[in-house]
């Protein structure tokens, strides 16, 4: 896991200015901190062509979201849950694999979901398979 502080090249704080925060609650506000599990800043890039589609939506996805106090922020078992989160699609319809640790309410994604559109061949911004005369075009999460 990698907490990257956030703060130090544009000045964000996290805070917005329109909102009453209870200071001693929140500590230290030197830092934003900001958690990025991933090796690199972005998704994967996909190359959607010719020979990759049709391709259907990626599957879903769930963002849990959880918070705690900057000073605590270490005691990774004293995270708390952002309440009254949608239940994740994933977790409620039992057919995917879902570890005990995965959040189960949060925001629903796809990484790449797929427009499919039969007559247009011209497909501007998308692929065309002239041999079941469809359009493919991707909207991709970058």
């Amino acid at each position: 896991m990698e907490l990257k502080p956030d703060s130090s090249d544009t000045g964000y704080t996290g805070l917005e200015s329109n909102i009453e925060y209870d200071q001693k609650a929140l500590g230290d506000q030197g830092k934003f901190y900001e958690w990025n599990g991933a090796k690199h800043l972005q998704f994967p890039t996909f190359q959607f062509d010719q020979d990759h589609v049709p391709l259907g939506d990626s599957v879903g996805m769930c963002m849990g979201l959880s918070w705690i106090p900057i000073g605590k922020r270490l005691q990774y078992d004293k995270y708390l849950n952002i309440r009254n989160m949608p239940a994740c699609e994933e977790a409620k319809n039992g057919r995917s694999q879902w570890e005990a640790d995965y959040p189960t309410h949060g925001i629903d994604f796809n990484i790449w979901k797929q427009d499919a559109k039969k007559g247009d061949s011209s497909c501007s911004g998308g692929i065309y398979v002239s041999g079941s005369d469809m359009c493919y075009r991707y909207k991709v999460m970058t």
